[in-house]
């Protein structure tokens, strides 16, 4: 039986990810595997610096760009006005305790 191979070919385990800028696409769902170094390879070519470790230099770019660049619009941001949030519920009662 053989050990792993550390050749940065298996990403890591699944996570969620949530994008929260003005740049984000509106109601954007992602299909693209990737681990979280993805988000550090996208720091790193978006301001021009070198790879920390290996293994965000092994993150696959896509067109010349990091992958995380599919989230972003950066031509014509969509949310430059922030949406306005809901309005809060008073009349319902507030329990610290336990869930209702």
């Amino acid at each position: 039986m053989k050990g792993p191979t550390c050749n940065f070919t298996y990403t890591g385990y699944r996570i969620p990810l949530t994008v929260i800028s003005p740049f984000a696409k509106k109601n954007y769902v992602s299909h693209t595997v990737m681990d979280s170094t993805a988000i550090l390879k996208f720091i790193e070519e978006r301001f021009n610096l070198p790879p920390l470790t290996k293994r965000d230099a092994a993150q696959v770019d896509t067109q010349g760009n990091s992958r995380m660049d599919e989230f972003f619009n950066f031509n014509n941001p969509p949310w430059m006005s922030p949406p306005t949030p809901p309005i809060q519920n008073l009349s319902n009662p507030c329990y610290l305790d336990r869930v209702p």
